[in-house]
């Protein structure tokens, strides 16, 4: 036993029942006060701790709210070049538009150029066939003429019974 126990022991051998009553709620008393200094010395402990965590804590949040803020411009600017690049595509796809407007309306040309040149090429070739057929007559009738002319310098009285012209000798 420590010196300080046996002095309480001895202090309640000479006290009596009432005395060692009173001596029972001192040491309970004193109990109490040295859980007490115990449980502020834990409480003390946990307190530097949490304050350690805090600041910490703090510091990350700290951190977070930069990165945050970093984020949030970097968002501004991706939505910045989305809308840029959003745009673009409205201008390119409109170019696009136009150019394939401009390509089917020369394709129509194009088209009706062709059916143009197929309908003249065919008004042609019946054109060409009747100046043929035309030529054609026109040679019949100049050979025929020919063998009239032929025929009346040999018989000049045979034509002009036939009624044909007689040239002139």
């Amino acid at each position: 036993m420590d010196e300080r126990e046996q002095v309480r022991a001895g202090l309640r051998n000479l006290l009596g029942v009432e005395d060692n009553r009173m001596a029972q709620k001192l040491q309970e008393q004193c109990e109490v006060a040295t859980d007490m200094k115990r449980c502020m010395a834990d409480v003390e402990v946990k307190y530097k701790v949490v304050k350690e965590e805090l600041a910490e804590k703090a510091q990350e949040v700290d951190e977070l709210r930069a990165l945050l803020r970093t984020s949030a411009a970097e968002l501004e600017e991706t939505r910045a070049t989305v809308a840029s690049l959003q745009a673009k595509g409205a201008e390119h796809w409109a170019d696009k538009k136009a150019i394939e407007a401009e390509r089917d309306h020369a394709l129509r040309q194009a088209e009706m150029a062709k059916k143009q040149a197929q309908a003249a090429e065919l008004k042609v070739e019946v054109e060409l066939k009747s100046a043929r057929a035309e030529i054609e007559r026109e040679r019949e009738a100049r050979k025929k003429a020919e063998l009239q002319a032929k025929a009346a310098q040999h018989d000049p009285t045979a034509a002009k019974q036939k009624g044909e012209k007689v040239p002139a000798p």
